[in-house]
């Protein structure tokens, strides 16, 4: 038996159906909650997710059940964007999914004029028109949203990362909206009016016990304290936090963190990636760029945890969400902690290990550990 150490860096399938919201109008001075479902998606063998180098085989993202127009979707809780977009009855949609038609909707308008592009990466996106109609999650409803309607979807949403999604609840800030010319509020900043506080959470659970709450803070769901920190949201409309600063050995610097929901990986600068990772026997950069932006390390390893320390208090990510899955090689498994150059990423292993709380009003991020 060896030790097993923590690593710190210093910082200031399931198809089962849903139980969808109640259709009953939301009221002034309330709080909602909505159940997340864990959807894991196998990374299919045809080489689109090669092409952009996803590092897991096994890919997971949450989805909220919404009814849109009282038509019922599930749709992928995105922090990292600001579009609410779902495929149109004409999107080449192979494998199936849920789809959105406004023309069987009553309380539907079309936004003549108005289309919307949203791009995640190369390949990544959707496009097509906007029609303006009801948006309930939860029993939170707004009456009338701009609601982008897919008519094309890339390849890599169809194979990918989003695979199997009814599409995008982009929950950022307004800025970071796909919608032109007249960019739309996102769902979350139209549906304050009715909150009783201008707060939404996040928590995910890998059993599906997890839940997307609107105007209010649970405190049955979190242990200890909440840790605040601002957020930078500037003008790409992001839950960022500024001025993260990492110390590796007798080295420091400062990096960006996005917080982004519909992030899979922790993703810091590679330096600080190699350090961790030096850490492990066996461990092998596997991008095929050499730069660290993937890692594999052999399979059944005990991996050291990793510590964040935001305004003193460390946040640890358990060991166990840094494993990925095995990959081509059985013996090797993948990383859920990889280098990101630029902007880091706040991923998967964080949502799990943490309750976060996201403040709209006054931007800022508070965040503890899972009761």
């Amino acid at each position: 038996m060896h030790t097993v150490t923590t690593f710190v860096l210093l910082a200031s399938l399931l198809t089962s159906t849903l139980a969808f919201p109640s259709t009953s109008t939301a009221h002034k001075g309330r709080s909602f909650k909505a159940p997340l479902r864990r959807r894991v998606i196998e990374r299919r063998d045809n080489g689109l997710a090669q092409a952009v180098a996803l590092p897991q085989d096994y890919i997971t993202k949450w989805e909220v059940p919404v009814l849109l127009g009282g038509q019922q979707v599930s749709l992928c809780v995105d922090t990292g964007s600001g579009t609410l977009w779902v495929y149109g009855p004409s999107a080449n949609n192979p494998d199936g999914r849920s789809t959105y038609d406004p023309s069987q909707s009553s309380t539907s308008i079309g936004q003549d004029g108005q289309t919307f592009n949203a791009s995640y990466g190369p390949g990544f996106g959707a496009s097509g028109s906007v029609s303006s109609d009801s948006v309930n999650i939860g029993g939170a409803i707004v009456p009338s949203m701009p609601i982008g309607v897919a008519d094309t979807v890339g390849d890599f949403m169809l194979d990918g990362a989003f695979a199997a999604t009814d599409g995008i609840l982009g929950i950022a800030f307004k800025y970071g909206n796909a919608i032109r010319p007249d960019q739309s509020p996102t769902y979350v900043e139209m549906v304050l009016p009715y909150l009783d506080q201008p707060v939404f959470a996040v928590d995910f659970r890998e059993d599906n016990s997890g839940s997307f709450g609107l105007g209010a803070v649970d405190d049955t769901a979190y242990t200890g304290q909440l840790i605040n920190v601002p957020v930078d949201n500037g003008t790409d409309g992001s839950w960022t936090v500024d001025g993260v600063s990492f110390g590796v050995g007798d080295s420091s610097f400062t990096q960006q963190m996005l917080f982004d929901t519909g992030g899979e990986t922790m993703g810091v600068d590679p330096s600080v990636a190699a350090a961790y990772w030096g850490q492990v026997s066996g461990a092998v950069d596997s991008s095929a760029a050499q730069d660290g932006s993937g890692w594999n390390f052999p399979c059944g390893t005990q991996l050291p945890d990793f510590g964040v320390i935001f305004n003193g208090a460390t946040v640890t990510i358990p060991n166990a969400l840094i494993a990925g899955s095995p990959g081509s090689n059985p013996q090797m498994c993948s990383a859920n902690l990889v280098g990101m150059a630029g902007r880091g990423m706040v991923g998967a292993p964080f949502w799990l290990s943490q309750y976060v709380v996201f403040n709209q009003a006054d931007p800022s991020i508070s965040f503890a550990p899972k009761a």
